[in-house]
């Protein structure tokens, strides 16, 4: 773990990869107006609550490796004993550059354009696979 604090306030926690990363449940990144943020090597993500707090804990934002869930979605994840996603339904993801993405028995897919398979995304780069399901 790297921690590095900044003149302005602002503080920072890096994985040994260098990434932003959170530990121990405490925020990777706390800017000079107290807006916190958890990250998983290097992406928005938290597990038990929202990865994103700003003006006070009035806005609250959820986000799941990198990718933006809605509150209700998140509120009825369900986690195996690893702590991974669990789910036997897809979670519809909230992106504004795609808008067929979903998280399903916690791995990331996008739908293809013919709606016949999804394509898994790896979480960690967001760059396709070439691993599809049949939908």
């Amino acid at each position: 773990m790297i921690k590095n604090s900044f003149p302005n306030g602002q503080e920072e926690t890096y994985n040994d990869d260098g990434l932003l990363h959170s530990f121990d449940d405490c925020p990777a990144k706390i800017n000079p107006k107290g807006e916190k943020f958890w990250y998983k090597n290097g992406f928005l993500h938290r597990l038990n609550g929202p990865a994103s707090v700003k003006n006070n804990g009035s806005e609250i934002t959820f986000w799941l490796e990198g990718f933006k869930v809605s509150e209700n979605v998140f509120n009825n994840l369900s986690f195996d004993l690893d702590g991974n996603i669990s789910s036997e339904n897809p979670i519809p993801v909230i992106d504004k550059f795609f808008s067929r993405i979903f998280i399903f028995k916690g791995l990331v897919y996008t739908i293809e354009r013919d709606f016949q398979e999804a394509v898994l995304i790896d979480s960690f780069s967001h760059s396709e696979k070439h691993k599809k399901i049949k939908l």
